[in-house]
C-alpha cells in the first residue's frame, strides 16, 4: 500500500512538474517576441514610401488586427538597414499564428529580387489587438493637440502615433499583458 501512495505521488509531482515547464516556455516566448516587437516599434521611422507605384504614402499604418512600419532590421539578424515590418495572424491548416512579414525599404537594384521573409513568432494565437494613441489632425482641434485618445486604427496619416497598445490573446481566449510602446523619433526626423 505504501509502495502505491509513493508511485501516485511521484507520478502526480512529475506532472506538475511538466505543466509548470510548459508553462515557464511560453511565457518565456512571449517576453522574448514582446521584446523584439518593442525594440522594432521604439526605432519606428516617420518615412514616406515614395517607392512603390502610386502616391507618396506615410509607412506607418495600422488597424485593429495589423500593423505595418518601417524600423531598422538589427545588424545581427545578417542582414541591417531599414526594413518594412508587417505584423499579422495568419491562418495555416486551421492553425493561426502570429508572423512578421520583413521586407527591404529601399527599392533592390534592377536584376534582384527583394527579399520578402514570413517570420513566426508565436503559434496558437487567436488575434492581436492593436490601438494607437494620438491626435488624429482630421478631428483636432487648435486647443486638443496636446492630448489625444486612443484609435482603433492608424491610416491615412503622416505622423507616428505616439504610442502603440498590442494584445495578444491565445488560442484558450486568455489575453497577454499589454505591451505599450512610445515610438522614440521626433517629427524633425521625417524622411520624404
Amino acid at each position: 500500500m505504501m509502495m502505491v501512495l509513493l508511485f501516485s505521488s511521484v507520478r502526480m509531482g512529475a506532472r506538475v512538474w511538466d505543466a509548470g515547464e510548459t508553462r515557464v516556455s511560453e511565457l518565456d516566448q512571449i517576453l522574448i517576441v514582446q521584446n523584439f516587437l518593442r525594440d522594432q516599434l521604439v526605432r519606428a521611422r516617420p518615412v514616406f514610401d515614395d517607392f512603390s507605384d502610386g502616391e507618396n504614402e506615410f509607412a506607418f499604418s495600422g488597424t485593429n488586427s495589423s500593423l505595418r512600419f518601417v524600423s531598422m532590421l538589427p545588424n545581427s539578424a545578417g542582414r541591417g538597414g531599414m526594413h518594412l515590418y508587417e505584423l499579422l495572424v495568419d491562418e495555416k491548416k486551421g492553425e493561426k499564428t502570429l508572423i512578421l512579414k520583413l521586407k527591404p525599404f529601399y527599392p533592390v537594384l534592377d536584376g534582384e529580387e527583394a527579399k520578402i521573409e514570413d517570420v513566426r513568432l508565436l503559434n496558437h494565437v487567436q488575434a492581436i489587438e492593436l490601438s494607437y494613441f494620438g491626435v488624429d489632425p482630421e478631428f483636432a482641434s487648435g486647443e486638443d493637440e496636446d492630448g489625444g485618445e486612443w484609435h482603433d486604427e492608424w491610416e491615412d496619416q503622416d505622423q507616428l502615433p505616439r504610442l502603440v497598445k498590442l494584445v495578444i490573446v491565445n488560442e484558450d481566449g486568455n489575453r497577454w499583458p499589454p505591451l505599450v510602446v512610445g515610438p522614440r523619433v521626433e517629427a524633425a526626423e521625417i524622411v520624404n
